[in-house]
Order: structure tokens, then C-alpha cells, then sequence
């Protein structure tokens, strides 16, 4: 057994914690700065044999982006669409295999902060019911 004399230990300990308050603090500090966003409006099917369908998402931003949606398979991600935008407004993929699972990625293109340069939406399934 290794002996710790206490008063290292409660040194150490509290070091330690005040170090994990203080990260904790810096990363939900960091993710309160973003002034962009994306949520998913709907995802529906467009045609009357249940083949097409579409997935509607809405993008917060001030500045520029680009919006790709991809569908992924076991062999990983295959670019479908790929839109530009400005500002907060809905955007439709449209004429979308019904059976495949899609993810939407937003780069915006003004953001500094790393943490929100990047946004997705992921696991959007459009499988028919």
C-alpha cells in the first residue's frame, strides 16, 4: 500500500476540481456563443407510391453557409445536395429515395468560434411507414 500524506492529497484534490470547474466552465461558456443553428422542420414522403421524399430544415445564421445533405450507408457518406444561404430561412431537399437515412451538415462560413462552425443533423431517416 502506498502511503499519500493527507495534506498532498487535499492539495491535489483540490486542484483538481478547481481545474474541472474551471474547463466545465470555459466549455458551456463556448457553447453559449453561438449565434447559429439547425433544426430539423419535417421529413416527408412527396410521392403518391411512397418512393420520394423530402426533408425540410431550418438554418439560424446572420452570415453565409453552405448545406449539404448526404445519405449514409454501411460504406460511409455520399454527397446528394448541396445548397448556399444567407440568414435564418427553411431549406428543402426534395426528390430523396424514400428508403435511406440521411445527415445534414451546415459549415457556416463567418463563424470564428470553432465549436460552431459546424452543425448536423443526423440519423434523418425518410424510410416508408
Amino acid at each position: 500500500m502506498i502511503f499519500i500524506p493527507r495534506a498532498l492529497l487535499k492539495r491535489n484534490m483540490k486542484l483538481f476540481l478547481i481545474s474541472m470547474i474551471v474547463l466545465l466552465g470555459f466549455n458551456f461558456s463556448a457553447r453559449a456563443q453561438c449565434n447559429n443553428g439547425i433544426s430539423l422542420i419535417r421529413v416527408e414522403t412527396t410521392s403518391s407510391d411512397l418512393n420520394e421524399g423530402s426533408i425540410e430544415v431550418n438554418i439560424n445564421s446572420k452570415g453565409d453557409y453552405v448545406a449539404e445533405l448526404f445519405s449514409v450507408t454501411g460504406a460511409g457518406k455520399i454527397s446528394i445536395q448541396k445548397k448556399t444561404g444567407k440568414g435564418d430561412q427553411n431549406m428543402i431537399f426534395k426528390e430523396l429515395p424514400a428508403n435511406d437515412t440521411y445527415q445534414v451538415l451546415v459549415i457556416f462560413n463567418d463563424e470564428e468560434q470553432k465549436f460552431c462552425k459546424k452543425r448536423q443533423i443526423s440519423e434523418i431517416s425518410t424510410l416508408k411507414k
